[in-house]
């Protein structure tokens, strides 16, 4: 909804962008204090240049005032807000915010007592919304003028909440914590290891029922960041998108890769019960994303993604979820991808025509960019998309697998390849099917037909004259093939091909 987009983008905004706003200053005086005001606006219209935003500015505020003070200079945000206009937009009202930047080097300045309003509102254009609040009880930040960026951060809220304006309920969070260190390898380059923690979030809402996460967590490890690139480029794109746009490269695209790195996500002890008496829990959720953009210009680079759900339990009183039996619901699901000899300068300057070409068109600049174009460079270069792991489990089956594709010009679809996987308790699934044909339920007797019919055909592909051994004896193994001409094979068997 609405309402959690501009959650999101308040996040970013408090964590970044305002207490980002940083020029560079010599020494605290009224001369630096007027060149700080200029460089302010300068980051809100750069914020607001890379919003793409059709209807006016996003980010707006009634006044600015910088005061030089001491060693350093007192900074006041008079009325910040962020709107967006349209049947769709809203608004995210945030007021007043003060802070203190003190030189700390050649364009390097700490940021300290930052000071965020007791409330803040969001507001949908239907009227809805709610109040947000935020004890924030700590923040330490190292900013640099010259790469529009913090190379070092410190900051810590005891505790945050959101209550709806019309409607019962609320929700909070314990602590939450943004670090954020860099070491400088060369003028401009850093490693960046960056950490984000939320701990005790509960919402309760006395309509509905409660729901809970003991603790979220994410970290990324970037490597050879180009800040000093990243901030060329992105002062090009706020002077002239278009001109930007026309003249950046692929090697302009790699600078900024880094920033994807390696990055995890864990989600911990979640809980969610309705007051019917169903509930759902999970004891872990991790996300991993990774990306290496390879050696130098015109080289392929690698990228992967994982993901698990550990400790799933879900009870209901009826015994079965929309028809389905109980049994069914996974406790446990893992998920591993690899993605090799990626073209990136290709893939990278066909996205930046895309921008462009949709910029010359009037719309937000994402037009044009076709995922068959995409697919089609990726298959020249021979990309590999490998299923490192896949597995699945709960109280009746259990099932594991893994393989390869190549993306390859002379292919029907522009890919090629398989997986094998294997399958325990086949002759318990269609136990518990008959049982669902003759419950008398309608809903599972159809589930159950269902069922029985996908295991008969199972059972008839596990004949085929290519049917993989199985690691383990009592397992059914099932390799899945699609040919070069476009047909799916099942241990040999054709499925469907191509016309």
């Amino acid at each position: 909804m609405a309402i959690q987009r501009r959650l999101t983008i308040f996040t970013a905004w408090v964590i970044l962008a305002v207490v980002a706003l940083i020029g560079g200053v010599a020494k605290a005086d009224s001369a630096g204090a007027d060149r700080l005001r200029s460089e302010i606006w300068e980051f809100i219209n750069m914020q607001n240049a890379l919003t793409f935003a059709e209807l006016g500015d996003v980010y707006r505020l009634d006044g600015l005032e910088v005061t030089s003070a001491g060693d350093g200079y007192d900074v006041l945000l008079r009325n910040l807000r962020m709107a967006e206009e349209g049947e769709n937009g809203g608004a995210f009202e945030i007021g007043d915010i003060t802070f203190r930047m003190t030189p700390a080097g050649d364009q390097l300045y700490r940021m300290t007592d930052l000071v965020l309003p007791n409330a803040m509102t969001l507001r949908d254009a239907d009227g809805s919304g709610a109040v947000m609040t935020a004890n924030l009880t700590r923040f330490d930040g190292l900013w640099s003028a010259r790469y529009l960026s913090f190379l070092s951060l410190d900051s810590e809220f005891a505790s945050a909440g959101l209550a709806p304006l019309n409607e019962p309920g609320a929700m909070g969070a314990g602590r939450i914590s943004v670090i954020l260190d860099s070491v400088e390898l060369s003028e401009g380059i850093f490693d960046q290891k960056a950490s984000f923690e939320v701990l005790g979030i509960a919402l309760k809402a006395p309509d509905q029922g409660d729901f809970s996460i003991g603790r979220i967590a994410a970290a990324s490890n970037a490597k050879q960041v180009n800040l000093a690139a990243t901030a060329d480029n992105l002062r090009l794109i706020v002077k002239d998108r278009k001109a930007a746009l026309k003249q950046m490269t692929g090697d302009d695209v790699r600078a900024m890769l880094p920033w994807l790195g390696d990055m995890e996500m864990k989600l911990q002890k979640l809980s969610i019960a309705d007051k019917e008496g169903n509930s759902f829990s999970l004891d872990e959720m991790r996300l991993g994303g990774r990306y290496d953009a390879g050696p130098g210009s015109g080289g392929l680079g690698s990228a992967g993604f994982d993901m698990a759900f550990l400790g799933i339990k879900a009870v209901s009183p009826s015994g079965d979820f929309e028809g389905l039996d109980s049994r069914l619901v996974p406790d446990r699901f893992t998920l591993s991808l690899g993605i090799l000899d990626i073209p990136n300068d290709a893939l990278w300057n066909m996205l930046i025509d895309a921008a462009y070409q949709g910029l010359e068109g009037g719309d937000s600049g994402t037009g044009g960019f076709e995922g068959e174009a995409m697919a089609g460079l990726m298959a020249a270069s021979g990309t590999r998309l490998l299923l490192n792991e896949l597995s699945f489990s709960n109280q009746i089956m259990a099932l594991a697998g893994t393989g390869e594709f190549r993306l390859s010009e002379a292919a029907a679809y522009f890919i090629e390849g398989g997986f094998v996987f294997e399958l325990l308790g086949i002759s318990e699934l269609q136990a518990l099917a008959q049982e669902m044909v003759v419950s008398g339920d309608p809903q599972k007797q159809e589930n159950g037909q269902a069922l029985l019919g996908t295991l008969g055909m199972m059972m008839i592909y596990s004949q085929g004259p290519e049917t993989p051994t199985p690691t383990v004896p009592e397992a059914t193994a099932f390799a899945i093939r699609l040919t070069p001409e476009g047909t799916v094979l099942i241990n040999g068997l054709p499925v469907f091909g191509a016309q």
